[in-house]
C-alpha cells in the first residue's frame, strides 16, 4: 500500500488498469482460468474490486489509508460482497457455489 500512489488507487481509470486488472490475472492464474466459465466473472469481480476500495480504503489523505477496525471489517465485507455480486450460498458444511445472476 506504502509505494502505491494515491491518485492509482482513488481514480477509478487507473485503479481499474493498476489494481483491478493485475489481481484479475493473478485469479485466472490461480485458478487455470476456470473463473472464465463462471457467467459475468469479469464484471462481477470488478464490481466487487471497486466495492472493497470504497469500503476498506481511506483516500481522502495525502496518504492511502486503511479504515479504522480494517482487521475486523474485513471477513464481513469479504462476505457482504461474495452474496451481493457472486450470489454465494452455504451448503452445509461446504461452500456451494450457486451463480444465480447471469
Amino acid at each position: 500500500m506504502k509505494q502505491l500512489k494515491l491518485d492509482a488507487v482513488a481514480h477509478d481509470e487507473s485503479y481499474k488498469e493498476r489494481i483491478i486488472s493485475h489481481s484479475h490475472i493473478s485469479i485466472t492464474s490461480a485458478s487455470s482460468g476456470v473463473n472464465k466459465l463462471l457467467p459475468n466473472f469479469d464484471e462481477k469481480f470488478t464490481a466487487y474490486m471497486f466495492h472493497l476500495r470504497n469500503e476498506l480504503l481511506d483516500l481522502n489523505g495525502e496518504h492511502i489509508l486503511l479504515v479504522p477496525n480494517f482487521k475486523v471489517r474485513l471477513p464481513d465485507e469479504i462476505k457482504e460482497v461474495l452474496k451481493q455480486y457472486f450470489m454465494l450460498v452455504k451448503c452445509k458444511a461446504t461452500l456451494c457455489t450457486h451463480f444465480l445472476k447471469g
